[in-house]
């Protein structure tokens, strides 16, 4: 269809341009959609229910499950002065979540 209207702004070639592409423009979107739902702290228990739902919904597989958990995990933040790890956890999850999706 494009190439009969000459609409289109971006092409590519193969589908893994196109996947590429895709992810450097979801780069450019704001991510503050992920600070309405997760907000500036979230605390384990939250962090680990957020991230089952993902996993419930197949949108990450097992391993990126467990490494999540492990990464928003009280262990993990351990060395983080405990007024300051709900913050961190929210900003680690955030993060995870736009690497895997």
């Amino acid at each position: 269809a494009s190439m009969k209207s000459g609409v289109t702004q971006l092409t590519a070639k193969t589908d893994e341009e196109a996947i590429a592409l895709a992810r450097k423009l979801a780069g450019f979107l704001p991510a503050n959609n992920l600070d309405e739902v997760i907000g500036d702290t979230i605390d384990e228990r939250e962090a680990i229910a957020y991230l089952q739902n993902l996993a419930g919904n197949e949108d990450i597989n097992k391993r990126e499950y467990l490494l999540s958990c492990a990464a928003v995990s009280q262990a993990a933040l351990a060395s983080i002065p405990p007024t300051h790890r709900n913050m961190v956890r929210a900003d680690i999850l955030k993060q995870l979540i736009l690497a895997l999706m």
